[in-house]
């Protein structure tokens, strides 16, 4: 008789979802929107797709991005912020699509929130010591102009 009340779980009744809730679709922000994405728009983010691996840089990525979104309309009362928030899922595979379709849904507010979270995961201590060695080295080559060198700081600064 006790045997049969504590009967032997198999490996694969763990693995068995018993409420379809837990079911995630994917990244869900807290004030989604749906928008008709145009056919270049979704060809540029799906060329530029950030992977998570640490050959890529999440800046740069976020820079294209944001380029790329600015190319969807918006339509009826959809916000840059909601417009970003749903072409964003489009721009990652790999590593980093896992990592979005991991974070707790309706937990992202804002674009910044989501920014910042993409940032802290990505951008990594090397990268970060990297770009300060960078900048905290940076002088004027010889035939540059003022103006040269101020724009190539500025793209280090970003």
């Amino acid at each position: 008789m006790e045997e049969e009340s504590s009967a032997r779980k198999v490996m694969g009744n763990y693995l068995k979802i018993i409420d379809p809730e837990e079911v995630t679709e994917g990244f869900q922000p807290a004030n989604p929107a749906t928008l008709e994405v145009t056919k270049m728009v979704m060809k540029e983010l799906k060329r530029n797709q950030f992977k998570g691996d640490d050959s890529q840089d999440p800046w740069e990525h976020l820079i294209n991005f944001k380029e790329t979104c600015a190319l969807q309309k918006r339509t009826g009362k959809v916000t840059d912020d909601q417009k970003k928030l749903f072409l964003f899922s489009y721009s990652l595979a790999r590593q980093a699509k896992d990592w979005l379709y991991c974070l707790p849904a309706r937990t992202i507010e804002t674009w910044k929130d989501l920014e910042e979270k993409f940032l802290e995961k990505y951008f990594t201590k090397s990268q970060y010591d990297e770009r300060k060695a960078e900048l905290l080295e940076f002088k004027q080559e010889r035939k540059e102009s003022l103006s040269q060198s101020y724009e190539r700081f500025k793209l280090l600064k970003r």
